[in-house]
């Protein structure tokens, strides 16, 4: 299983796991993020957002295109953070010499077919080049990129996920102490609408300055929005201030974000401080991690809410939430036991339980839900069969099906100063 959906303000890695049903979305679903006392939610790929207004008609990046999966406190996120809660995707970076590819087949008893595959190769003249392909019932994507040295570019372009097609492309320059970029994105193919976007960064010693900026119009400006984040490094401390502007309909809001992060070496990493979001909420801010376990808290002046979770042993995920209007606790266990030299049997399954006011005098609302799983993996090949939504009469249905990782030698011999990465 793969563990990043509980790593609350914790980096997780992983490789593709059949377990996760070529899903991107329920690496989310299954944690407490979405409920965070109504603090935004922003979908970030490498750092920036593939739309500014966002919605759900932008999907998520297609399953098996990213390496990381980090999910930001609005203290721990980057320029485009705007103030609340981050889930930043991250692609790998293309290797010199050798390449991989993976490829993933599910087949659904109720249509909700899953396909995805994923490519990398180095290319002459110290180039890289990665594609990502996925679809998750009637949506597709595609996911692009091309890279030489700090120099790269990329493109994300989806049909079919509600508001129609939709494009975001982009060319990025990258060192350690300087980087800027610049992007194009539509939301909706045909739609007389672009969204123009900046960023850039840079470190002076131990001072990091950001700064982000973009707009939405053709016929006219329907959205605006502008970012300025600094962070001071003062040894396991980290200072950090914030300013968001925000501008929709001619009516603009501004926020400020300022606390404290405390990593403590071998310990507990620590964070509090206020946020803010233009137009939207605001408050005081806690959150704690350490190692496999993390905990955050909320409070806007009149309600509170609160988060919890911890993945230890690694086959074993607890997350829980609770608030004013919702009480949430979920369970993932896929326990498994190798057989013969390279073999493996994993068998689990994912439990959530929820109990809702909606505050309309109705009475409270309870509602559970489980997906069981097992797969049969030799090496990079596995075989994967899921119940999914078990205890729902209408939705139940079953997926089955393959999911292939592999990686090879390099075509060609690679030459002194061929790597990308002078």
């Amino acid at each position: 299983m793969i563990q990043a959906i509980l790593a609350i303000s914790c980096l997780a890695s992983f490789e593709a796991s059949p377990l996760d049903l070529l899903e991107t979305g329920i690496m989310l679903e299954w944690s407490e993020l979405p409920f965070m006392a109504g603090l935004d939610v922003r979908t970030t790929v490498d750092g920036r957002p593939l739309l500014l207004c966002g919605g759900p008609g932008v999907p998520l990046p297609p399953w098996g295109s990213f390496e990381h999966l980090e999910i930001l406190s609005p203290l721990e996120a980057g320029v485009w953070g705007g103030g609340g809660w981050t889930a930043e995707f991250s692609t790998p970076g293309i290797p010199d010499s050798s390449y991989r590819s993976s490829v993933g087949l599910l087949e659904n008893t109720v249509g909700r077919n899953r396909y995805s595959g994923f490519l990398q190769r180095p290319l002459p003249l110290g180039m890289g080049v990665s594609a990502s392909l996925g679809r998750e019932d009637t949506i597709s994507t595609q996911l692009l990129g091309l890279e030489r040295g700090p120099l790269s570019a990329t493109g994300f372009l989806w049909q079919g996920a509600g508001g129609g097609d939709g494009y975001s492309a982009g060319f990025s320059y990258r060192r350690p102490t300087f980087s800027a970029g610049c992007f194009l994105a539509s939301p909706v193919e045909g739609e007389r609408l672009a969204e123009p976007s900046a960023a850039a960064s840079a470190s002076l010693g131990r001072l990091t300055l950001e700064s982000a900026a973009g707009l939405s119009a053709w016929d006219s400006l329907t959205h605006a929005e502008a970012h300025l984040r600094s962070s001071f490094d003062a040894g396991p401390a980290t200072l950090i201030a914030r300013g968001d502007m925000s501008s929709d309909s001619g009516e603009t809001g501004f926020a400020g974000t300022a606390g404290l992060l405390c990593r403590i070496p071998g310990g507990p990493a620590i964070g509090a401080g206020f946020c803010s979001v233009p137009g939207g909420v605001s408050g005081f801010l806690a959150t704690a991690g350490w190692g496999p376990a993390g905990a955050e808290f909320f409070h806007d002046g009149s309600d509170a809410s609160a988060g919890a979770h911890i993945t230890w042993p690694a086959w074993l995920g607890l997350s829980g939430f609770v608030s004013d209007s919702l009480l949430r606790a979920s369970v993932s266990a896929f326990p498994g036991f190798g057989f013969g030299g390279n073999g493996r049997i994993t068998l689990g399954g994912r439990l959530v339980a929820l109990q809702s006011d909606p505050g309309d005098g109705s009475g409270k609302v309870e509602s559970t839900s489980a997906d069981a799983c097992i797969s049969l993996s030799i090496l990079g090949f596995s075989l994967v069969g899921a119940l999914e939504d078990a205890f729902d009469d209408d939705d139940r249905r079953m997926s089955y099906g393959v999911v292939w990782v592999f990686s090879d030698g390099p075509p060609w011999a690679p030459q002194d100063g061929d790597g990308r990465g002078s």
